[in-house]
């Protein structure tokens, strides 16, 4: 099984199409995801349109996907994989975003009550410490990551 996933894996990442390419080979497709120009990889597919399946690949592209048309096992576990190395990915980029600007400066006069995104308990422990910066605040008990990267953009927003 490994082999076959592996060997699926590498013909999902060679296959590259145009939209307008992708809408003609596959019937009923319709994507409209971009234009006809743009191109977008098989796993990109897959993602954008769960009615797309690898017995469909298998019809557009027999050379590429007959081997694999009745293995469904195999279709989800790459659009799994697919699905989560792009959760991973956008935490990365969170992640490093918010190390770029940990020194950032907070307004002293936030309203955190108002921050709907953090927990009532975080808001008050905000609210009491009045963080002057995002490090600062990254150091009040029970925020974490995603709360961070929330006051940040809300910061950010604030700004404009």
């Amino acid at each position: 099984m490994r082999h076959r996933l592996d060997t699926l894996r590498e013909r999902f990442n060679a296959l590259h199409c145009t939209v307008d390419r992708w809408n003609a080979r596959v019937p009923g497709l319709n994507s409209s995801s971009g234009k006809g120009t743009t191109v977008r990889s098989t796993q990109s597919m897959l993602a954008k349109h769960p009615e797309l399946h690898i017995d469909r690949l298998a019809q557009a592209w027999p050379e590429l996907f007959a081997d694999f048309a009745d293995d469904q096992n195999l279709e989800e576990r790459l659009r799994n994989e697919h699905r989560y190395a792009n959760q991973e990915q956008h935490a990365r980029a969170q992640i490093e975003e918010l190390r770029k600007e940990m020194s950032m400066a907070l307004p002293h006069d936030l309203d955190y009550q108002s921050m709907e995104f953090m927990r009532p308990e975080l808001r008050d422990a905000m609210d009491e410490r009045r963080p002057n910066s995002l490090a600062a605040a990254a150091r009040v008990p029970g925020i974490n990551d995603t709360a961070l990267h929330f006051l940040l953009r809300y910061v950010k927003m604030c700004r404009q």
